[in-house]
């Protein structure tokens, strides 16, 4: 294709040459090859096996290789490049470390999986991170975190549709909130009670729970979040006419970080702890100053995998050493990349129960009669899509089942499809998620911030003032099993010691359990323990639907190995290994090697191919070292 025709296909897909010339910034050619995470000839198949390419964005699938055409034309290699993203090792070339200068901790690992690593190789919990005030924080796991994000995204949904009356997409103080108490209900008949709509102690606020922050607005909408530098807007104030509602429910308590969508949470923990920063039209998190009618609009835009996205600038903190970066080499993860990791985490399965019997079941009841489950809310259901009401529906594009076979004693997984076949640019058949409802099984949460007494409490000291810390989110308990220690804080080695430290909102259960008979107190806990994590690209899996795991699973005629819940073995382009293999000293294996990784991967697609290995796509290169031409002329 000739690059002048590529740029105008480039520009048709909604792609500005400013945004190209923005992604392309950093690493020299040859850098990828030094990554040790990225072995492609790795005949075990557990290493990388995609070079770094700073994926383009895009909203629409019409050119090969950007994101949304990866996302809707082959999701599943959407979904593991974006998984790539998470284990890969970040170099200095990447931007790693660039906020060091103004914060010490953005020096903290140069990869989410080496926070979240059990198990390896899987978006799993970890040991206490680091923090630059208390005693730290227990690093959780992310199984299922896109269903989290669903249920935050739908309780403000249900939020504004019963009332906000007039539709201006906020809450009007006090006509909308005057009296009223924000209950949602998680399944049938079960009730959350989130708080009162309206500000009855006087502190400038809505008394709702800290899972919802309310951003304060004026008439048209606009953020309205400071008086005066310092001084913060309260309700009353006469340029405020309402609020809008965030559920920040990624987050344990109401400290730092604390947002709605994995995507922004996601950035600020690239910036926070590793010292990266995105260069991300879809938050607004761009490098530069913005218009003044960006910087007050409460939400940002819309996502690819379809969350609305809360609009932040980049912190205060980091504007210096961003200023200075900026000018040798804007951006350091483009915008097409972050859309791939949101894919992934989005869709990552679930965590799984482990093998069952009688104890374990007295102990999942247990859990409801010690009156556990009335902070740890079993089930959420997902509801249908319905644009009139906000409903986004389950944006998921699969589900992975897993549960433990009795006959074979392990864990087993079966592959549900959450999509639907949907006709997209030049005939191309694409998959899009249905959106249906989805009932969320063994959470365990109500994901309200709770009081659990002094055994939790933290003294936060920063900027020479003391910040007690006292409520923190209700944890779901699914993967609990697998996630030691435990708390917060991670100062509980064990469940039984993590439930003898509640008190305060939890203390009536904290003593039911310690007044149960023993035989109790063991059941309840193996009930826990078996509430499970996994490894998902080694979990044996039902893949194609037969009713049967192949032990040799075969694609397009070649052997793939054992049937098991690995992305590639769902590529579009089906991947090609090495296959049975003499060893050096005569032994026989079975090497993952790929033989025709370049497609399977994408690689000769015209937006991801990278001839000179420096991680930018030469599509990219290309535009950016070519002007625009004039308003009208020819190609």
């Amino acid at each position: 294709m000739k690059p002048r025709r590529l740029l105008t296909e480039l520009a048709t897909a909604g792609l500005a040459v400013a945004l190209l010339a923005a992604i392309g910034l950093a690493g020299h050619a040859g850098r990828a090859g030094a990554q040790i995470s990225v072995r492609p000839a790795d005949p075990t198949g557990l290493s990388l096996k995609e070079r770094r390419v700073r994926v383009i964005h895009s909203t629409d699938a019409s050119l090969p290789g950007t994101s949304m055409y990866l996302q809707q034309v082959d999701p599943w290699l959407a979904y593991q490049r974006g998984r790539s993203y998470f284990f890969h090792e970040w170099s200095e070339e990447d931007g790693v470390f660039l906020a060091l200068s103004s914060r010490a901790v953005a020096a903290a690992t140069t990869s989410c999986g080496m926070c979240h690593n059990l198990p390896f190789r899987a978006p799993g919990a970890g040991g206490n991170t680091i923090q630059p005030v208390g005693y730290g924080l227990n690093t959780p796991h992310l199984f299922g975190v896109g269903l989290i994000e669903l249920i935050g995204e739908q309780i403000r949904a249900e939020i504004l549709d019963r009332f906000d009356r007039n539709h201006n997409g906020f809450l009007d103080v006090p006509a909308e909130t005057r009296g009223r108490r924000l209950v949602i209900e998680a399944a049938e008949g079960v009730r959350v009670d989130f708080g009162r709509l309206d500000d009855q102690d006087g502190d400038g606020r809505p008394d709702l729970n800290g899972v919802i922050k309310a951003i304060l607005v004026d008439r048209q909408g606009r953020a309205r979040r400071w008086r005066e530098k310092g001084v913060p807007t309260r309700l009353g104030d006469p340029e405020i006419a309402g609020y809008d509602p965030s559920v920040a429910i990624l987050a344990s308590s109401a400290g730092d970080h604390q947002f709605p969508s994995l995507r922004v949470f996601s950035t600020g923990v690239l910036r926070t702890v590793m010292g990266m920063v995105a260069d991300d039209a879809t938050s607004f998190q761009q490098l530069g100053k913005r218009p003044a009618e960006e910087r007050e609009r409460v939400w940002a835009r819309v996502s690819n995998a379809g969350a609305p996205q809360p609009n932040l600038d980049l912190a205060d903190d980091a504007s210096s050493s961003l200023e200075k970066f900026q000018a040798a080499r804007p951006g350091t993860i483009s915008e097409g990349e972050l859309d791939l990791l949101e894919w992934f985490l989005l869709n990552h399965p679930a965590p799984a129960r482990g093998p069952q019997n009688a104890e374990t079941h007295r102990g999942e009841k247990l859990l409801a009669s010690l009156g556990c489950t009335a902070c740890h809310v079993p089930d959420w259901q997902l509801k249908a899509a319905d644009p009139r009401r906000g409903l986004a529906g389950d944006r998921r594009f699969f589900d992975l089942q897993v549960a433990a076979n009795p006959r074979t004693g392990r864990l087993e997984g079966r592959l549900r499809d959450l999509s639907r076949v949907a006709a997209g640019p030049g005939g191309a058949t694409l998959r899009v998620p249905r959106r249906e409802g989805f009932r969320v099984v063994g959470i365990y949460s109500d994901f309200l911030h709770h009081d659990l007494g002094e055994r939790f409490h933290e003294l936060h000291y920063w900027g020479g003032t003391s910040h007690p810390l006292n409520r923190f989110r209700t944890p779901p308990l699914w993967g609990v099993g697998s996630t030691a220690p435990y708390g917060h804080d991670g100062r509980s080695l064990t469940l039984d010691d993590v439930i003898r430290r509640h008190g305060g909102e939890a203390e009536a259960s904290q003593k039911a359990y310690l007044v149960a008979p023993e035989e109790d107190r063991r059941a309840l806990l193996r009930f826990l323990e078996s509430l499970v994590l996994y490894q998902p690209d080694t979990l044996p899996a039902d893949l194609d639907g037969d009713g049967a795991i192949a032990p040799e699973f075969r694609l397009a005629g070649h052997p793939a190995g054992p049937e098991r819940f690995n992305p590639e073995l769902l590529f579009g382009h089906p991947p090609i290994y090495r296959g049975w293999h003499l060893g050096p000293t005569g032994e026989r294996f079975f090497s993952f090697e790929l033989m025709n990784q370049a497609e399977a991967y994408g690689e000769t697609l015209p937006a991801l191919v990278d001839l000179d290995h420096d991680g930018l796509p030469d599509a990219a290169e290309t535009a950016a070292a070519e002007p625009p031409a004039p308003a009208g002329a020819r190609r």
